[in-house]
């Protein structure tokens, strides 16, 4: 066993590369690893078994509206099994509502520079150009997808209440054939780069798994993706190099089953795919991946012993206990490659309540009075018939228009008119409408519309702001943790192409590359935020063209204000220092108002691109102002014929107007009128 202490340094250097480093602690630490993932593991499991098996495939079926039994035979043979659709409705609905939050406006991720940088413009530059970066490479469907995966993802979280997913980096190079050489005799094979950054993919519910117990998915020590690989998969990547090719070797003859799971198996069956049980070509091996933190001790770099926690990743058969491989965590931040996301933020737990199990008694309940009111009418229009005939089947069945035996005075008892059912249809309504209501899906956007202009041509929106934050309040907090899920997903990638390298991308999209590779570098330093708002996207954006609009005015009447006071500075020869250091405290003022102003408008986070620099004089420079006699900016010229004084005497009255005539040029006011 090598000497753990000696055999590792702690320093705090990251690589700059993407490389996988082996974490391996001895046989001792491993081997309690080990005993560890496999004992967490069967827990784990058992703990989620009546869930996945009973549960889960339960909340599918109300999801997809199947009825529980294929024919009804109550209150007769093959009456109306119609299940209406509460359930698939809501989910259509909500998950159509996230997905136009997120995607109908662009950029589809809005970065933010915190803090106040050393060039304001070039930062905007930077922002700008990751968006557009981000922007491309999320619909791109050769490169991230996110419209297709997050549709997909959103979908089965509205319907189970967790749906999660997993950001991976892929490398992936194409062989082709470009020639022959007739001396060697050998073809000329080429590699080509087909695709080397992150990749999002939506994972099963069964098969992202963390502790019970946890608050959050972030809270759980161990979290793990249940990947249910095939033969070729494993020894792909045994060739590649991400596992052990000797441990994988150890399991190819002991699949963990022939066909997929049971589940599964039904799902395709009802679909119409029968799959043969006994090919090998469909053996299965469920592989765990692994994210687990550890404490360990080693020196550092003045030989000290610390105690650390280390974050790793490993790879393991359960059935076998075979390790495939343990590595360092190779993501940015340490961060943990499964992004999970639930339906209500709200709910306690790491798993949230789906719309199927929050709404299969409505479900059921309006699809029964449906059924009945179809029921009754069929009965209605058809009724029963008698005979006199006793030799009939006493055992027959009951059914619309069927024959039964009897005397005529049974005719107007079976014949007895009955509601046909129309009555129902307002408790159908009603129950409906509590369905909504318990499902926060209410009408789709209240108060649409863009913002008016008054007589005096000012352009304002508040009142449809705030009609349309009001109307859409419920389903916002319902959709919350889908934007943060979003906000996680673009985050991380953008990371994983900060740390990877962008290759040839910004200038294949038309970008700098080199303001590229700065903005990534600075979110990888943490400079660079995406911040997450309570109200929607599309909301936001409508908003801040409206705020455009209504700012442009403002800032062009500071900026007004702003020359006139400058120029009052400058030309104001009988000024007195103390009168010209209040103005100077005033435009200060102002610009510092109109800064917040633009933070506040959510414009920009770096004000200073839009609001102009002054650069004062030094104390030295004020006091000796310019020459005197010389025209211009030290003192008015006379034109001819013009009053010396205009009554008030020079200084301000000659340059403000409205301090003409007052007495010692009166006592100005501060801001020019």
């Amino acid at each position: 066993m090598p000497d753990l202490e000696n055999a590792y340094a702690l320093t705090q250097h990251e690589p700059e590369q993407f490389d996988l480093v082996t974490a391996s602690f001895g046989e001792d630490i491993d081997g309690e690893i080990k005993t560890w993932l496999h004992e967490s593991i069967r827990v784990y499991d058992d703990a989620h078994k009546n869930l996945f098996i009973s549960k889960a495939p339960e909340w599918r079926r109300i999801s997809e509206g199947k009825p529980r039994d294929k024919e009804k035979a109550f209150p007769w043979s093959n009456c109306s099994n119609l299940v209406v659709q509460i359930v698939g409705q809501r989910v259509d609905e909500i998950t159509a509502r996230v997905i136009e939050i997120i995607w109908a406006v662009s950029p589809t991720g809005v970065f933010r520079y915190p803090a106040k940088t050393d060039d304001p413009k070039r930062t905007s530059e930077k922002r700008r150009i990751l968006e557009r970066f981000v922007d491309i490479v999320a619909y791109e469907p050769d490169e991230l997808d996110l419209y297709r995966i997050e549709s997909v993802g959103f979908a089965d979280c509205a319907r189970l209440g967790f749906a999660p997913f997993k950001v991976i980096p892929e490398h992936r190079v194409n062989i082709r054939a470009i020639g022959y050489d007739g001396d060697t005799k050998r073809k000329k094979l080429e590699g080509q780069l087909a695709y080397d950054g992150p990749k999002v993919e939506n994972l099963e519910y069964e098969d992202a798994v963390c502790d019970p117990r946890a608050t959050s998915w972030d809270k759980s020590r161990l979290k793990y993706h249940k990947r249910r690989l095939s033969k070729h998969e494993l020894q792909e990547r045994a060739f590649s190099g991400y596992y052990d090719e000797e441990e994988v070797e150890k399991i190819l003859g002991k699949p963990d089953r022939y066909g997929p799971v049971e589940e599964k198996r039904r799902e395709q069956q009802k679909k119409g795919v029968q799959l043969d049980d006994a090919s090998k070509i469909l053996a299965e091996w469920d592989v765990h991946e692994c994210w687990f933190w550890w404490w360990i001790k080693v020196k550092d770099e003045s030989g000290k012993l610390q105690q650390v926690k280390v974050d790793l990743i490993w790879s393991y058969h359960f059935s076998t206990r075979t390790v495939l491989r343990k590595i360092f965590n190779f993501m940015p931040d340490n961060a943990c490659a499964i992004i999970p996301t639930k339906l209500n933020i709200a709910d306690k737990g790491v798993r949230g309540v789906g719309y199927a199990e929050m709404l299969s008694n409505a479900q059921e309940e309006v699809s029964t009075q449906h059924n009945q009111r179809i029921d009754a009418r069929t009965m209605a229009i058809t009724g029963i018939l008698t005979t006199t005939n006793y030799n009939m089947d006493k055992n027959i069945k009951i059914y619309p228009l069927c024959i039964l035996p009897g005397g005529p005075d049974a005719w107007g008892i079976v014949n007895k008119p009955s509601d046909i059912g129309d009555g129902g249809i307002a408790d159908e309504e009603m129950a409906i409408r509590l369905a909504d209501e318990r499902a926060g899906v209410g009408p789709s956007i209240q108060g649409m519309g863009t913002g008016s202009v008054n007589k005096k041509g000012q352009y304002g929106s508040q009142g449809v702001l705030a009609t349309m934050t009001a109307g859409n309040s419920r389903t916002n907090n319902r959709t919350s943790d889908f934007r943060h899920t979003h906000v996680k997903l673009l985050t991380l990638c953008t990371k994983l192409y900060g740390k990877m390298g962008t290759g040839a991308h910004g200038s294949m999209f038309g970008l700098d590359d080199d303001l590229l590779k700065e903005s990534l570098k600075d979110l990888l330093d943490g400079k660079v935020r995406i911040p997450i708002r309570a109200a929607t996207a599309s909301v936001n954006k409508e908003v801040e063209k409206q705020n455009l609009m209504l700012l442009k005015t403002t800032l062009m009447q500071h900026d007004a204000n702003k020359v006139k006071l400058l120029q009052a500075i400058a030309q104001g020869q009988g000024i007195p220092p103390q009168f010209k250091k209040v103005m100077r405290s005033i435009v200060e003022s102002q610009d510092n108002m109109m800064r917040q102003v633009i933070r506040d408008f959510a414009i920009s986070d770096q004000p200073d691109e839009f609001v102009a620099e002054v650069e004062w004089p030094d104390e030295q420079q004020a006091q000796a102002g310019p020459a005197v006699g010389t025209p211009g900016m030290g003192q008015s010229q006379q034109q001819p014929g013009s009053p010396q004084n205009n009554g008030g005497g020079g200084g301000l009255a000659a340059v403000v107007p409205g301090l003409a005539g007052q007495p010692n040029g009166g006592a100005p006011p501060l801001v020019p009128q």
